[in-house]
């Protein structure tokens, strides 16, 4: 599902993102856990996304990398 804030980019989906999910935090804010083929591609996503994030008001992004050592897609 493309996120309203990326209508009519036409990079997002970014290349390298396997799996996006968000959902609320509990405290008010939301989580977001993604599934990116490599850091790199992430990092550049980050980049390229920032400045429409903060134009639609979304908050800086302060993302945490975690390799993933078990993913199960149905």
């Amino acid at each position: 599902m493309k996120q309203p804030w990326f209508e009519g980019v036409d990079w997002f989906p970014a290349d390298g993102l396997v799996a996006d999910a968000a959902g609320p935090d509990g405290d008010g804010g939301w989580k977001v856990v993604d599934f990116w083929d490599s850091e790199e591609q992430f990092l550049a996503f980050v980049e390229r996304a920032r400045p429409i994030m903060e134009r639609a008001g979304i908050s800086s992004m302060l993302p945490t990398v975690q390799q993933a050592v078990n993913v199960v897609v149905r």
